[in-house]
């Protein structure tokens, strides 16, 4: 739907599995594929690229992929933790309200409604957001 929506965006999908990247980057389209380094605060990524948003789809008990959304002042969305491991993200937030903001989808109440919120924007043309007060 991402694609559908937005044809031009350059998708990275930072990966450690560059054999698995290289077929999901090929189906997107128009995607890069660095190798990623979870265990470095920066990723290993390259210090001048430029990511408008984070997604981490696996458990990232580091927290390097938040503090990496944070650093460069990032959106980040968790789609893998459960709701037991939400604790730490949001102490990590708490000492740092301003860095970026944090959509947590992994819990229960997070992928199902996500799914069925993009099923349903396929409906319409445009779908535009309001930053709550």
């Amino acid at each position: 739907m991402l694609r559908r929506l937005h044809p031009e965006l350059i998708i990275t999908i930072g990966a450690r599995d560059m054999e698995k990247a290289a077929a999901l980057a090929a189906e997107v389209g128009h995607a890069t594929i660095p190798k990623v380094d979870i265990h470095s605060g920066d990723l290993g990524i390259d210090k001048t690229a430029r990511h408008n948003i984070v997604v981490t789809p696996l458990r990232d008990h580091s927290l390097n992929t938040l503090r990496y959304a944070q650093m460069l002042g990032a959106p980040y969305i968790v789609l893998s933790d459960g709701v037991f491991e939400l604790a730490p993200i949001v102490a990590h937030y708490a000492h740092h309200p301003h860095a970026s903001p944090i959509l947590l989808l992994g819990h229960s109440n997070g992928g199902s409604p996500t799914l069925a919120a993009l099923h349903f924007a396929q409906e319409f043309e445009n779908v535009a957001w309001r930053r709550a007060a």
